[in-house]
Protein backbone atom coordinates (compact mmCIF):
# COMPACT_ATOMS: atom_id res chain seq x y z
CA UNK A 1 0.00 0.00 0.00
CA UNK A 2 1.33 3.42 -0.89
CA UNK A 3 2.26 5.96 1.78
CA UNK A 4 -0.63 8.11 0.62
CA UNK A 5 -3.15 5.35 1.25
CA UNK A 6 -1.72 4.64 4.71
CA UNK A 7 -1.89 8.30 5.59
CA UNK A 8 -5.44 8.57 4.31
CA UNK A 9 -6.49 5.54 6.39
CA UNK A 10 -4.91 7.03 9.49
CA UNK A 11 -6.76 10.29 8.99
CA UNK A 12 -10.01 8.53 8.24
CA UNK A 13 -9.73 6.63 11.49
CA UNK A 14 -9.23 9.85 13.38
CA UNK A 15 -12.20 11.49 11.72
CA UNK A 16 -14.59 8.52 12.46
CA UNK A 17 -13.91 8.43 16.17
CA UNK A 18 -17.02 10.52 17.09
CA UNK A 19 -19.40 8.10 15.42
CA UNK A 20 -18.80 5.38 17.91
CA UNK A 21 -18.86 7.61 20.96
CA UNK A 22 -22.34 6.48 22.01
CA UNK A 23 -22.08 2.77 21.19
CA UNK A 24 -20.84 -0.21 23.11
CA UNK A 25 -17.45 -1.73 22.71
CA UNK A 26 -18.99 -4.57 20.70
CA UNK A 27 -20.59 -2.07 18.41
CA UNK A 28 -17.29 -0.25 18.04
CA UNK A 29 -15.52 -3.49 17.11
CA UNK A 30 -18.23 -4.34 14.61
CA UNK A 31 -18.10 -0.88 13.18
CA UNK A 32 -14.29 -1.05 12.92
CA UNK A 33 -14.49 -4.32 11.03
CA UNK A 34 -17.03 -2.89 8.63
CA UNK A 35 -14.96 0.19 8.13
CA UNK A 36 -11.86 -1.90 7.48
CA UNK A 37 -13.76 -4.01 4.98
CA UNK A 38 -15.06 -0.90 3.34
CA UNK A 39 -11.59 0.58 3.10
CA UNK A 40 -10.16 -2.63 1.69
CA UNK A 41 -12.91 -2.72 -0.88
CA UNK A 42 -12.23 0.89 -1.77
CA UNK A 43 -8.53 0.15 -2.11
CA UNK A 44 -9.27 -2.67 -4.53
CA UNK A 45 -11.42 -0.48 -6.73
CA UNK A 46 -10.79 3.28 -6.69
CA UNK A 47 -9.41 4.60 -3.38
CA UNK A 48 -10.89 7.94 -2.56
CA UNK A 49 -7.56 9.24 -1.19
CA UNK A 50 -5.93 8.80 -4.57
CA UNK A 51 -8.64 10.31 -6.71
CA UNK A 52 -7.73 13.69 -8.18
CA UNK A 53 -9.72 16.48 -6.67
CA UNK A 54 -11.71 18.64 -8.99
CA UNK A 55 -11.28 16.21 -11.91
CA UNK A 56 -13.75 16.82 -14.78
CA UNK A 57 -16.73 14.48 -14.87
CA UNK A 58 -17.81 14.88 -11.22
CA UNK A 59 -20.77 17.25 -11.06
CA UNK A 60 -20.77 19.63 -8.15
CA UNK A 61 -23.97 18.64 -6.26
CA UNK A 62 -25.06 19.08 -2.65
CA UNK A 63 -24.32 16.29 -0.26
CA UNK A 64 -27.20 13.78 -0.14
CA UNK A 65 -27.62 14.05 3.59
CA UNK A 66 -27.64 17.78 3.08
CA UNK A 67 -28.29 19.49 6.40
CA UNK A 68 -25.10 18.44 8.24
CA UNK A 69 -21.43 18.21 7.30
CA UNK A 70 -19.98 14.80 6.73
CA UNK A 71 -18.46 14.26 10.19
CA UNK A 72 -21.87 14.67 11.95
CA UNK A 73 -23.95 12.03 10.13
CA UNK A 74 -25.69 9.61 12.45
CA UNK A 75 -24.86 5.98 11.92
CA UNK A 76 -22.62 6.60 8.99
CA UNK A 77 -19.71 4.76 10.50
CA UNK A 78 -21.96 1.61 11.10
CA UNK A 79 -22.45 0.86 7.43
CA UNK A 80 -19.99 0.29 4.59
CA UNK A 81 -19.67 3.31 2.38
CA UNK A 82 -21.13 1.72 -0.71
CA UNK A 83 -24.43 0.91 1.13
CA UNK A 84 -25.28 4.43 2.13
CA UNK A 85 -28.26 5.67 0.23
CA UNK A 86 -27.42 8.60 -1.92
CA UNK A 87 -23.81 8.52 -0.92
CA UNK A 88 -22.41 5.76 -3.07
CA UNK A 89 -23.97 7.45 -6.09
CA UNK A 90 -21.97 10.58 -5.45
CA UNK A 91 -18.16 10.57 -5.61
CA UNK A 92 -16.64 11.45 -2.30
CA UNK A 93 -14.62 14.39 -3.64
CA UNK A 94 -17.77 16.28 -4.65
CA UNK A 95 -18.95 17.08 -1.15
CA UNK A 96 -19.45 20.76 -0.65
CA UNK A 97 -17.05 22.30 1.78
CA UNK A 98 -14.66 19.39 1.44
CA UNK A 99 -13.68 18.61 -2.12
CA UNK A 100 -13.49 22.27 -3.07
CA UNK A 101 -10.73 22.88 -0.55
CA UNK A 102 -7.08 22.06 -1.36
CA UNK A 103 -6.06 18.76 0.12
CA UNK A 104 -3.58 20.19 2.66
CA UNK A 105 -6.44 22.01 4.48
CA UNK A 106 -8.22 18.84 5.72
CA UNK A 107 -8.50 18.59 9.46
CA UNK A 108 -5.99 16.22 10.99
CA UNK A 109 -3.91 16.15 7.84
CA UNK A 110 -3.01 19.64 6.69
CA UNK A 111 -1.88 20.70 10.15
CA UNK A 112 1.45 18.95 9.51
CA UNK A 113 3.05 19.83 6.18
CA UNK A 114 4.69 17.04 4.28
CA UNK A 115 8.26 18.28 4.73
CA UNK A 116 7.97 17.72 8.52
CA UNK A 117 7.21 13.98 8.38
CA UNK A 118 10.27 11.96 9.25
CA UNK A 119 11.47 9.73 6.46
CA UNK A 120 8.68 10.86 4.14
CA UNK A 121 8.77 14.55 3.35
CA UNK A 122 11.96 14.69 1.32
CA UNK A 123 10.25 12.86 -1.59
CA UNK A 124 7.53 14.46 -3.70
CA UNK A 125 4.03 13.06 -3.06
CA UNK A 126 3.41 11.14 -6.28
CA UNK A 127 -0.32 10.61 -5.74
CA UNK A 128 -1.09 14.32 -5.60
CA UNK A 129 -1.83 15.58 -9.12
CA UNK A 130 -2.49 19.10 -7.90
CA UNK A 131 1.27 19.98 -8.02
CA UNK A 132 3.05 19.24 -4.75
CA UNK A 133 6.63 20.28 -5.62
CA UNK A 134 9.69 18.16 -4.68
CA UNK A 135 11.53 19.37 -1.64
CA UNK A 136 14.84 20.99 -2.58
CA UNK A 137 17.15 21.86 0.34
CA UNK A 138 18.29 25.46 0.53
CA UNK A 139 21.87 26.45 1.39
CA UNK A 140 22.37 26.77 5.15
CA UNK A 141 23.27 30.06 6.70
CA UNK A 142 26.19 28.57 8.60
CA UNK A 143 28.18 25.38 8.30
CA UNK A 144 26.96 22.66 5.98
CA UNK A 145 26.18 19.48 7.92
CA UNK A 146 28.88 16.87 7.40
CA UNK A 147 28.31 13.17 6.94
CA UNK A 148 28.29 11.07 10.07
CA UNK A 149 28.88 7.44 9.15
CA UNK A 150 26.95 4.83 11.17
CA UNK A 151 28.88 3.10 13.89
CA UNK A 152 29.58 -0.63 13.41
CA UNK A 153 26.67 -2.69 14.65
CA UNK A 154 24.38 0.29 15.10
CA UNK A 155 20.74 -0.15 14.09
CA UNK A 156 19.02 2.44 11.92
CA UNK A 157 16.84 4.79 13.96
CA UNK A 158 13.09 5.01 13.35
CA UNK A 159 10.54 7.70 13.95
CA UNK A 160 7.25 7.46 15.84
CA UNK A 161 5.50 6.36 12.64
CA UNK A 162 7.76 3.32 12.28
CA UNK A 163 9.59 4.61 9.23
CA UNK A 164 13.38 5.06 9.25
CA UNK A 165 14.60 8.51 10.23
CA UNK A 166 16.48 10.50 7.60
CA UNK A 167 20.19 9.66 7.36
CA UNK A 168 22.58 12.08 9.03
CA UNK A 169 24.16 13.24 5.83
CA UNK A 170 24.43 16.64 4.20
CA UNK A 171 22.70 16.75 0.87
CA UNK A 172 25.39 16.92 -1.82
CA UNK A 173 23.67 19.91 -3.39
CA UNK A 174 23.54 21.70 -0.04
CA UNK A 175 27.15 20.84 0.79
CA UNK A 176 28.43 21.87 -2.63
CA UNK A 177 26.56 25.17 -2.66
CA UNK A 178 27.60 26.03 0.90
CA UNK A 179 31.23 25.23 0.24
CA UNK A 180 31.22 27.19 -2.99
CA UNK A 181 29.65 30.20 -1.29
CA UNK A 182 32.23 30.02 1.50
CA UNK A 183 35.04 29.80 -1.03
CA UNK A 184 33.70 32.80 -2.95
CA UNK A 185 33.52 34.73 0.32
CA UNK A 186 37.13 33.86 1.07
CA UNK A 187 38.29 34.86 -2.38
CA UNK A 188 36.52 38.20 -2.19
CA UNK A 189 37.51 39.05 1.37
CA UNK A 190 40.12 41.73 2.04
CA UNK A 191 42.95 40.46 4.25
CA UNK A 192 46.18 41.43 5.90
CA UNK A 193 48.89 38.82 6.49
CA UNK A 194 52.24 38.74 8.21
CA UNK A 195 54.84 36.07 8.71
CA UNK A 196 58.40 35.09 9.48
CA UNK A 197 60.42 32.91 7.07
CA UNK A 198 63.72 31.23 7.89
CA UNK A 199 65.71 29.58 5.07
CA UNK A 200 69.14 27.96 5.05
CA UNK A 201 71.25 26.59 2.20
CA UNK A 202 74.27 24.56 3.13
CA UNK A 203 77.50 25.44 1.40
CA UNK A 204 80.94 26.98 1.78
CA UNK A 205 81.12 29.85 4.26
CA UNK A 206 81.43 33.21 2.60
CA UNK A 207 80.46 31.77 -0.80
CA UNK A 208 77.56 29.36 -1.36
CA UNK A 209 76.34 29.15 2.24
CA UNK A 210 73.21 31.23 2.91
CA UNK A 211 71.01 32.10 5.86
CA UNK A 212 67.92 34.05 4.81
CA UNK A 213 65.41 35.61 7.25
CA UNK A 214 62.41 37.42 5.83
CA UNK A 215 59.33 39.01 7.45
CA UNK A 216 56.77 39.67 4.72
CA UNK A 217 53.68 41.81 5.35
CA UNK A 218 50.91 41.83 2.77
CA UNK A 219 47.58 43.59 2.38
CA UNK A 220 44.94 42.42 -0.08
CA UNK A 221 42.21 44.96 -0.80
CA UNK A 222 39.20 43.87 -2.80
CA UNK A 223 38.80 45.76 -6.06
CA UNK A 224 36.37 44.66 -8.75
CA UNK A 225 36.67 40.91 -9.36
CA UNK A 226 40.05 40.69 -7.69
CA UNK A 227 42.37 42.29 -5.18
CA UNK A 228 44.98 45.00 -5.10
CA UNK A 229 47.99 43.44 -3.38
CA UNK A 230 50.53 45.59 -1.52
CA UNK A 231 53.52 44.06 0.25
CA UNK A 232 56.64 45.03 2.16
CA UNK A 233 59.29 42.44 2.96
CA UNK A 234 62.25 43.09 5.29
CA UNK A 235 65.09 40.70 4.37
CA UNK A 236 68.36 39.81 6.10
CA UNK A 237 70.97 37.66 4.35
CA UNK A 238 74.17 36.18 5.77
CA UNK A 239 76.65 34.02 3.84
CA UNK A 240 79.14 33.73 6.68
CA UNK A 241 82.86 34.55 6.57
CA UNK A 242 85.19 33.02 4.01
CA UNK A 243 88.07 30.97 5.35
CA UNK A 244 90.86 32.80 3.55
CA UNK A 245 93.52 30.77 5.32
CA UNK A 246 92.74 28.24 2.64
CA UNK A 247 94.46 29.47 -0.52
CA UNK A 248 91.83 27.82 -2.71
CA UNK A 249 89.01 29.74 -1.02
CA UNK A 250 90.91 33.02 -1.24
CA UNK A 251 91.36 32.47 -4.98
CA UNK A 252 87.65 31.73 -5.57
CA UNK A 253 85.98 34.90 -4.31
CA UNK A 254 85.92 38.39 -5.76
CA UNK A 255 89.24 39.38 -7.32
CA UNK A 256 90.95 36.25 -6.02
CA UNK A 257 94.64 36.38 -6.88
CA UNK A 258 94.16 38.52 -9.97
CA UNK A 259 95.32 41.74 -8.26
CA UNK A 260 98.70 40.26 -7.28
CA UNK A 261 101.55 40.06 -9.82
CA UNK A 262 103.17 36.78 -8.82
CA UNK A 263 105.35 36.81 -11.92
CA UNK A 264 107.12 39.98 -10.79
CA UNK A 265 107.44 38.61 -7.24
CA UNK A 266 108.95 35.39 -8.55
CA UNK A 267 111.44 37.25 -10.75
CA UNK A 268 112.50 39.64 -8.00
CA UNK A 269 112.29 37.50 -4.86
CA UNK A 270 112.12 33.92 -6.06
CA UNK A 271 110.02 31.19 -4.51
CA UNK A 272 110.48 32.64 -1.03
CA UNK A 273 108.86 35.82 -2.18
CA UNK A 274 105.98 33.86 -3.70
CA UNK A 275 105.49 31.93 -0.45
CA UNK A 276 105.45 35.17 1.50
CA UNK A 277 102.91 36.71 -0.90
CA UNK A 278 100.66 33.69 -0.57
CA UNK A 279 100.91 33.94 3.23
CA UNK A 280 99.98 37.61 3.13
CA UNK A 281 97.03 36.87 0.89
CA UNK A 282 95.63 34.15 3.14
CA UNK A 283 96.50 35.65 6.53
CA UNK A 284 93.80 38.27 6.50
CA UNK A 285 90.32 38.57 5.09
CA UNK A 286 90.20 41.60 2.83
CA UNK A 287 86.78 40.70 1.40
CA UNK A 288 84.67 42.02 4.24
CA UNK A 289 81.67 40.46 5.91
CA UNK A 290 79.21 38.85 3.52
CA UNK A 291 75.87 39.92 4.94
CA UNK A 292 73.29 42.51 4.03
CA UNK A 293 69.71 43.58 4.69
CA UNK A 294 66.97 45.62 3.08
CA UNK A 295 63.23 46.04 2.56
CA UNK A 296 61.51 44.94 -0.64
CA UNK A 297 58.33 46.60 -1.93
CA UNK A 298 55.71 45.55 -4.47
CA UNK A 299 52.18 46.32 -5.62
CA UNK A 300 49.97 44.26 -7.87
CA UNK A 301 46.53 43.06 -8.84
CA UNK A 302 45.20 39.50 -8.76
CA UNK A 303 42.03 37.87 -10.02
CA UNK A 304 41.12 34.32 -11.00
CA UNK A 305 42.21 34.75 -14.60
CA UNK A 306 44.78 37.53 -14.42
CA UNK A 307 47.54 38.65 -12.10
CA UNK A 308 50.23 41.27 -12.37
CA UNK A 309 52.74 42.96 -10.08
CA UNK A 310 55.66 45.35 -10.07
CA UNK A 311 58.18 45.95 -7.33
CA UNK A 312 61.81 46.27 -6.34
CA UNK A 313 64.28 43.90 -4.71
CA UNK A 314 65.09 44.95 -1.12
CA UNK A 315 66.24 48.53 -0.82
CA UNK A 316 69.51 48.44 1.12
CA UNK A 317 71.02 45.54 -0.82
CA UNK A 318 74.24 46.27 -2.73
CA UNK A 319 72.23 45.77 -5.93
CA UNK A 320 68.55 46.64 -6.45
CA UNK A 321 66.47 45.59 -9.43
CA UNK A 322 62.98 46.26 -10.70
CA UNK A 323 60.96 43.03 -10.74
CA UNK A 324 57.55 42.49 -12.31
CA UNK A 325 55.28 39.85 -13.79
CA UNK A 326 52.09 39.20 -15.73
CA UNK A 327 50.16 35.93 -15.78
CA UNK A 328 46.97 34.74 -17.46
CA UNK A 329 45.07 31.55 -16.60
CA UNK A 330 42.66 30.22 -19.19
CA UNK A 331 40.70 27.12 -20.16
CA UNK A 332 40.17 25.36 -23.46
CA UNK A 333 37.53 22.93 -22.15
CA UNK A 334 36.23 22.07 -18.72
CA UNK A 335 39.16 19.64 -18.37
CA UNK A 336 41.94 21.38 -20.28
CA UNK A 337 43.55 24.53 -18.86
CA UNK A 338 46.58 26.61 -19.66
CA UNK A 339 48.59 29.50 -18.29
CA UNK A 340 50.89 32.03 -19.90
CA UNK A 341 53.30 34.25 -18.01
CA UNK A 342 56.07 36.75 -18.53
CA UNK A 343 58.16 37.88 -15.59
CA UNK A 344 61.37 39.39 -14.31
CA UNK A 345 62.34 37.89 -10.95
CA UNK A 346 65.24 37.90 -8.53
CA UNK A 347 67.40 34.75 -8.52
CA UNK A 348 67.63 33.81 -4.82
CA UNK A 349 70.14 30.94 -4.94
CA UNK A 350 72.86 32.80 -3.00
CA UNK A 351 73.72 36.15 -1.44
CA UNK A 352 75.66 36.96 -4.60
CA UNK A 353 72.75 36.27 -6.97
CA UNK A 354 70.05 37.70 -4.66
CA UNK A 355 71.63 40.87 -3.25
CA UNK A 356 75.03 41.28 -4.86
CA UNK A 357 78.44 40.95 -3.18
CA UNK A 358 81.42 43.22 -2.43
CA UNK A 359 85.12 42.56 -2.36
CA UNK A 360 86.23 45.47 -0.18
CA UNK A 361 89.92 44.88 -0.62
CA UNK A 362 89.68 45.01 -4.42
CA UNK A 363 86.83 47.54 -4.41
CA UNK A 364 84.65 45.28 -6.59
CA UNK A 365 80.88 44.90 -6.59
CA UNK A 366 78.86 42.48 -8.71
CA UNK A 367 75.79 40.22 -8.63
CA UNK A 368 72.09 40.93 -8.13
CA UNK A 369 70.95 38.53 -10.88
CA UNK A 370 67.48 38.63 -12.41
CA UNK A 371 65.74 36.12 -14.63
CA UNK A 372 63.55 37.57 -17.40
CA UNK A 373 61.47 35.22 -19.48
CA UNK A 374 58.24 33.56 -20.48
CA UNK A 375 56.46 30.44 -19.31
CA UNK A 376 53.69 28.35 -20.84
CA UNK A 377 51.81 25.53 -19.11
CA UNK A 378 49.16 23.14 -20.43
CA UNK A 379 47.26 20.71 -18.24
CA UNK A 380 44.43 18.19 -18.38
CA UNK A 381 42.48 17.04 -15.33
CA UNK A 382 39.27 14.99 -15.20
CA UNK A 383 38.90 15.24 -11.43
CA UNK A 384 40.57 11.90 -10.79
CA UNK A 385 43.71 11.93 -12.91
CA UNK A 386 45.65 14.49 -14.86
CA UNK A 387 48.76 15.38 -16.77
CA UNK A 388 50.68 18.54 -17.58
CA UNK A 389 53.57 19.91 -19.62
CA UNK A 390 55.37 23.22 -19.31
CA UNK A 391 58.23 25.08 -20.93
CA UNK A 392 60.24 28.15 -19.95
CA UNK A 393 62.75 30.43 -21.60
CA UNK A 394 64.92 32.68 -19.41
CA UNK A 395 67.45 35.43 -19.95
CA UNK A 396 69.67 35.99 -16.91
CA UNK A 397 71.73 39.09 -16.21
CA UNK A 398 73.20 40.99 -13.28
CA UNK A 399 75.51 43.85 -12.40
CA UNK A 400 78.98 43.00 -13.76
CA UNK A 401 77.82 39.41 -14.27
CA UNK A 402 78.15 37.42 -17.50
CA UNK A 403 74.83 37.13 -19.33
CA UNK A 404 73.20 33.75 -19.76
CA UNK A 405 70.24 31.99 -21.38
CA UNK A 406 68.28 29.00 -20.16
CA UNK A 407 65.63 26.66 -21.50
CA UNK A 408 63.56 24.48 -19.15
CA UNK A 409 60.81 21.98 -19.70
CA UNK A 410 58.97 19.29 -17.87
CA UNK A 411 55.83 17.30 -17.45
CA UNK A 412 54.11 14.72 -15.36
CA UNK A 413 51.08 12.56 -14.73
CA UNK A 414 49.17 12.00 -11.51
CA UNK A 415 46.12 10.27 -10.13
CA UNK A 416 44.09 10.71 -6.96
CA UNK A 417 43.96 7.37 -5.17
CA UNK A 418 41.69 8.77 -2.46
CA UNK A 419 39.29 11.64 -2.87
CA UNK A 420 36.35 12.58 -0.68
CA UNK A 421 34.92 15.71 0.88
CA UNK A 422 37.67 15.95 3.50
CA UNK A 423 40.88 14.56 2.05
CA UNK A 424 42.77 13.74 -1.13
CA UNK A 425 45.72 11.41 -1.71
CA UNK A 426 47.60 11.96 -4.97
CA UNK A 427 50.54 10.09 -6.47
CA UNK A 428 52.35 10.66 -9.71
CA UNK A 429 55.56 10.80 -11.67
CA UNK A 430 57.23 13.88 -13.14
CA UNK A 431 60.40 15.00 -14.81
CA UNK A 432 62.23 18.28 -15.33
CA UNK A 433 64.95 19.11 -17.85
CA UNK A 434 67.17 22.22 -17.94
CA UNK A 435 69.91 23.67 -20.10
CA UNK A 436 71.97 26.83 -19.53
CA UNK A 437 74.34 28.20 -22.12
CA UNK A 438 77.07 28.91 -19.54
CA UNK A 439 78.08 27.63 -16.16
CA UNK A 440 78.02 30.68 -13.88
CA UNK A 441 77.54 29.00 -10.51
CA UNK A 442 80.67 30.39 -8.79
CA UNK A 443 81.67 33.49 -6.79
CA UNK A 444 84.58 35.26 -8.45
CA UNK A 445 84.03 38.59 -10.17
CA UNK A 446 81.73 38.11 -13.19
CA UNK A 447 80.24 34.82 -11.96
CA UNK A 448 76.56 34.70 -10.96
CA UNK A 449 76.39 32.41 -7.93
CA UNK A 450 73.39 30.43 -9.25
CA UNK A 451 72.98 26.83 -10.38
CA UNK A 452 73.37 26.81 -14.16
CA UNK A 453 74.14 23.33 -15.53
CA UNK A 454 74.51 22.58 -19.20
CA UNK A 455 72.46 19.46 -18.70
CA UNK A 456 70.06 18.61 -15.92
CA UNK A 457 67.37 15.95 -15.65
CA UNK A 458 65.39 14.72 -12.68
CA UNK A 459 62.80 11.95 -12.40
CA UNK A 460 60.58 12.14 -9.33
CA UNK A 461 57.85 10.10 -7.71
CA UNK A 462 55.79 12.64 -5.73
CA UNK A 463 53.07 11.88 -3.17
CA UNK A 464 50.68 14.43 -1.67
CA UNK A 465 48.09 14.00 1.09
CA UNK A 466 45.93 17.01 1.80
CA UNK A 467 42.73 17.45 3.76
CA UNK A 468 40.92 19.03 6.69
CA UNK A 469 39.60 18.10 10.08
CA UNK A 470 37.34 20.68 11.64
CA UNK A 471 39.02 24.09 11.52
CA UNK A 472 42.43 22.58 10.69
CA UNK A 473 43.68 22.02 7.13
CA UNK A 474 46.91 20.31 6.13
CA UNK A 475 49.07 19.50 3.14
CA UNK A 476 51.83 16.87 3.30
CA UNK A 477 54.12 16.34 0.31
CA UNK A 478 57.10 14.16 -0.37
CA UNK A 479 59.07 12.93 -3.32
CA UNK A 480 61.98 10.69 -4.10
CA UNK A 481 63.79 10.25 -7.35
CA UNK A 482 67.06 10.42 -9.19
CA UNK A 483 68.79 13.47 -10.62
CA UNK A 484 71.71 13.97 -12.96
CA UNK A 485 73.51 17.13 -13.96
CA UNK A 486 76.57 18.12 -15.97
CA UNK A 487 78.44 21.41 -15.71
CA UNK A 488 81.02 22.64 -18.19
CA UNK A 489 84.28 24.26 -17.14
CA UNK A 490 84.09 28.01 -16.51
CA UNK A 491 86.67 30.82 -16.36
CA UNK A 492 87.23 32.50 -13.03
CA UNK A 493 86.58 35.91 -14.61
CA UNK A 494 84.23 35.49 -17.57
CA UNK A 495 83.68 39.24 -18.03
CA UNK A 496 87.29 40.45 -17.63
CA UNK A 497 89.95 38.92 -19.94
CA UNK A 498 92.80 40.84 -18.23
CA UNK A 499 91.96 39.48 -14.79
CA UNK A 500 91.52 36.04 -16.27
CA UNK A 501 95.01 36.13 -17.83
CA UNK A 502 96.62 37.34 -14.57
CA UNK A 503 94.78 34.69 -12.52
CA UNK A 504 95.83 31.95 -14.96
CA UNK A 505 99.52 32.95 -14.74
CA UNK A 506 99.36 33.21 -10.96
CA UNK A 507 97.74 29.78 -10.70
CA UNK A 508 100.68 28.24 -12.54
CA UNK A 509 103.23 29.88 -10.20
CA UNK A 510 101.30 29.10 -7.00
CA UNK A 511 100.81 25.44 -7.89
CA UNK A 512 104.50 25.13 -8.85
CA UNK A 513 105.67 26.59 -5.53
CA UNK A 514 103.12 24.62 -3.49
CA UNK A 515 103.94 21.40 -5.32
CA UNK A 516 100.25 20.66 -5.87
CA UNK A 517 97.12 22.09 -7.40
CA UNK A 518 96.41 24.51 -4.58
CA UNK A 519 94.25 26.51 -6.99
CA UNK A 520 92.49 25.47 -10.18
CA UNK A 521 95.00 25.28 -13.05
CA UNK A 522 94.56 28.04 -15.59
CA UNK A 523 92.11 29.79 -13.23
CA UNK A 524 89.34 27.66 -14.69
CA UNK A 525 86.65 25.92 -12.66
CA UNK A 526 86.68 22.31 -13.84
CA UNK A 527 83.61 20.71 -15.34
CA UNK A 528 81.80 18.02 -13.42
CA UNK A 529 79.02 15.49 -13.74
CA UNK A 530 77.02 13.97 -10.89
CA UNK A 531 74.18 11.51 -10.47
CA UNK A 532 72.42 10.87 -7.19
CA UNK A 533 69.22 10.49 -5.21
CA UNK A 534 66.90 13.48 -4.92
CA UNK A 535 64.35 13.94 -2.17
CA UNK A 536 62.01 16.56 -0.78
CA UNK A 537 59.62 16.82 2.15
CA UNK A 538 57.08 19.54 2.84
CA UNK A 539 54.40 20.00 5.50
CA UNK A 540 51.91 22.86 5.80
CA UNK A 541 49.14 23.32 8.34
CA UNK A 542 46.64 26.10 8.97
CA UNK A 543 44.12 26.56 11.79
CA UNK A 544 41.17 28.94 11.79
CA UNK A 545 41.49 30.41 15.26
CA UNK A 546 38.44 32.66 14.85
CA UNK A 547 36.08 33.58 12.00
CA UNK A 548 38.46 36.36 11.00
CA UNK A 549 41.84 35.03 12.14
CA UNK A 550 43.95 32.11 10.89
CA UNK A 551 47.37 30.83 11.94
CA UNK A 552 49.61 28.66 9.82
CA UNK A 553 53.06 27.12 9.59
CA UNK A 554 55.11 25.38 6.92
CA UNK A 555 58.41 23.51 6.78
CA UNK A 556 60.36 21.89 3.96
CA UNK A 557 63.60 20.03 3.30
CA UNK A 558 65.16 19.02 -0.01
CA UNK A 559 68.32 18.50 -2.01
CA UNK A 560 67.24 19.32 -5.55
CA UNK A 561 69.94 20.78 -7.79
CA UNK A 562 73.28 20.99 -5.99
CA UNK A 563 71.95 22.47 -2.74
CA UNK A 564 70.59 21.05 0.48
CA UNK A 565 68.00 23.54 1.69
CA UNK A 566 65.52 23.69 4.52
CA UNK A 567 62.86 26.29 5.22
CA UNK A 568 60.47 27.04 8.09
CA UNK A 569 57.80 29.71 8.33
CA UNK A 570 54.91 30.84 10.49
CA UNK A 571 52.20 33.32 9.58
CA UNK A 572 48.89 34.87 10.61
CA UNK A 573 46.12 36.13 8.37
CA UNK A 574 43.30 38.50 9.37
CA UNK A 575 40.17 38.73 7.20
CA UNK A 576 38.03 41.83 7.31
CA UNK A 577 34.90 39.70 6.83
CA UNK A 578 34.13 36.57 8.89
CA UNK A 579 34.95 33.28 7.20
CA UNK A 580 32.18 30.70 7.59
CA UNK A 581 31.66 27.28 6.08
CA UNK A 582 34.08 24.43 5.58
CA UNK A 583 37.78 25.25 5.43
CA UNK A 584 39.15 24.93 1.90
CA UNK A 585 42.13 22.66 1.37
CA UNK A 586 44.97 22.44 0.65
CA UNK A 587 45.97 25.46 2.73
CA UNK A 588 47.71 28.26 0.89
CA UNK A 589 50.82 29.03 2.92
CA UNK A 590 51.83 32.67 3.13
CA UNK A 591 55.49 33.28 2.33
CA UNK A 592 57.88 35.84 0.90
CA UNK A 593 57.10 36.99 -2.65
CA UNK A 594 60.81 36.70 -3.50
CA UNK A 595 60.88 33.01 -2.61
CA UNK A 596 57.51 31.98 -4.05
CA UNK A 597 58.14 33.77 -7.38
CA UNK A 598 61.88 33.26 -7.69
CA UNK A 599 61.49 30.60 -10.36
Amino acid sequence: MSPAAREAQANAGLAQAPYGAGTSSTSRKSTGKKQAASRNAASATQPYAQAPYGQPGYPQQPYAYGQQPYPQQQGYGQQPYPQQQGYAQQPYPQQQGYAQQPYPQQQGYAQQPYPQQQGYAPQPYPQQPYGQQPYIPQPPTGYAQPYYPPQPGAQPSTGSDGYPSPARIANTQTLGVAEELAQINREQSSTISGGLVFRNRSGEDGLSNLTDIEAPIEGRIRAGNGHVVVSATPVTLDAGTANTSNGSTAARFGAGTSNVDFRAILQNFGTAGVTGAIGALTSQNTYGSQNTSGVGLSVGYESRAFSGDVGVTPLGFPEQNIVAGLKYNGGITDKVSYSLAVARRAVTDSLLSYAGARDQGANLEWGGVTSSGALANLGWDDGTSGLYVDTTFQYLSGHNVEKNNAVKGGGGVYTRLLKDADQTLTVGVNTTLMHYDKNLSYYTYGQGGYFSPQQYVILNLPVEWTGRTGAFTYDLKGSIGVQHYREDSSNYFPTDPTRQANAAANATIINAVAGSNAVDPGAVYPGQSKTGVSYSLNATGEYQLAPQLAFGATASLGNAYQYREWLAAVYVRYSFTPQAGLQPFPPSAFTSPYLSLSN
